[in-house]
Parts: C-alpha cells; sequence; structure tokens
C-alpha cells in the first residue's frame, strides 16, 4: 500500500453573516477526495451542501452556541473552485478544505471519524481523540480538526508529528460571540488508529469542539491479488 497524500488545502473565511457560502474546494481533479470541516458561528439552521456526504452532523456539544460540520466528497472534476453551502439561517462561519489523493474509494471504506472531544475555555487544550482506521493497520492520512468559538483564540500550530497547518476565521466583526476559529492538520502514518495531541492556540471565548479523521489507501494490485488468492472480494478491503 501506499499513503494517501494530503495535496492542498483551502481556507474559507465567512464574515459577513449569510444563508448562502461559497465554500472554497481548489478545484479538485476527478479521483480526489475532498475532506470539508466547517464550523458556524451559531445555529445555521437546515444546512444543504449537495453533493457532499456528511460524517459529523450538527455537533453542538460544547458549551459555547457554534455548530460543527465535518463533510466528504468523491471528486469527478466538476467541482471549480468554490461549491455553494445554504444555511437556513444567517450566519457566518470559518471553513478548511482538504484535497486528497491516493485514497480508498469511500463508496467502499469512507473517512472514519472519532467521537467528538470538547473542552472550555483554556489556551493549548483543543486535544482530538482517537481514530480508529476502517482497515485495521494500513497507510493511513489523519487529519487532525479544531474550532472555537471568539475572536481572539486563533490557532497557530498543529499537534505533535502533524503538519501542514491551515486556520481559517470568520473575522473580529460586531462581538465575540458572533465568530469562530478552526484549525487543521494532518499526518501520514501507519497503523490502526492514531490519538494526536494538542494544538497551539489562544483561549477560546467558551469552549473548544475536536475531531480526528483518518483515510484508507487506495487498494493496489498486489493487495488485490492477494485478496483473490484468499478467496477474498476487494470489496472486503
Amino acid at each position: 500500500m501506499a499513503f494517501p497524500t494530503d495535496s492542498a488545502r483551502t481556507a474559507t473565511n465567512i464574515s459577513t453573516a449569510a444563508t448562502s457560502h461559497a465554500i472554497n474546494v481548489g478545484s479538485p481533479v476527478s479521483g480526489t477526495l475532498s475532506i470539508v470541516f466547517i464550523r458556524f458561528a451559531g445555529a445555521p439552521g437546515a444546512v444543504t451542501f449537495t453533493g457532499y456526504t456528511p460524517i459529523v452532523t450538527a455537533e453542538a456539544s460544547d458549551a459555547s452556541d457554534d455548530v460543527t460540520y465535518v463533510y466528504y466528497r468523491s471528486n469527478d472534476g466538476t467541482e471549480g473552485a468554490t461549491d455553494t453551502l445554504t444555511t437556513g439561517n444567517s450566519i457566518k462561519a470559518a471553513a478548511i478544505t482538504w484535497t486528497v489523493t491516493g485514497q480508498r474509494d469511500p463508496i467502499v471504506s469512507p473517512p472514519a471519524v472519532s467521537t467528538v472531544a470538547v473542552g472550555t475555555t483554556t489556551l493549548n487544550t483543543c486535544d482530538p481523540g482517537s481514530v480508529n482506521g476502517a482497515i485495521g493497520s494500513a497507510d493511513y492520512l489523519f487529519i487532525a480538526l479544531g474550532g472555537m468559538d471568539g475572536e481572539v483564540g486563533a490557532f497557530t500550530a498543529a499537534p505533535t508529528n502533524y503538519t501542514n497547518f491551515q486556520a481559517a476565521n470568520s473575522g473580529t466583526a460586531s462581538t465575540a460571540a458572533t465568530n469562530c476559529l478552526i484549525g487543521g492538520a494532518s499526518r501520514q502514518l501507519t497503523a490502526t488508529s492514531d490519538n494526536p495531541g494538542v494544538f497551539t492556540h489562544a483561549a477560546a471565548n467558551s469552549a473548544w469542539t475536536a475531531f480526528t479523521v483518518a483515510i484508507a489507501p487506495a487498494l493496489t494490485v498486489d493487495t488485490i491479488m492477494v485478496g483473490y488468492n484468499m478467496g477474498v472480494s476487494p470489496g472486503a478491503y
């Protein structure tokens, strides 16, 4: 096998409340996978993101009024630079899109996601939980995700051993309660699971939320042939 690759990241900073949001997705080519992490700075109402499958939906268990989603999409090359996400309520938000190459077909093995981790206002404590990969020990791409409310608690560095750090925010207009901040980073690791450490960040306004995503590697010819020789369908991988 070979590792999936975090080939590109694009941030979206939605600093004006609206119901229609252009999410930067980076003009991915056919055969790649997009992971979209988005945090709304309040209750978004009904959310529609056509063509994207949620693996985290309307997560709001931390002490803030923010709401978090995580989506994936198997790209066909028609996505363009942006895709439209709509919300029932006029809201500000922040999003990060990862373009991944070398991944397994998500129809067979969709990205795995940890249970939600939540915390308080204390700086440098946003700690995504452990995630188990979908296919046992393999060459995974892990993505650590963290988000918080406010406007002074910026994410500034990734957990230890994670790279390609990216941050986004909804700006500093109005009051802290109407804004949010997010960060993310990735790691290639041969393992059955991973548990990232903490992000570096200032204090949140009320609370933080975090997740870890695991993306399995593409099947190789050797892997498929071994499966056939053992009488195992490739779909089992």
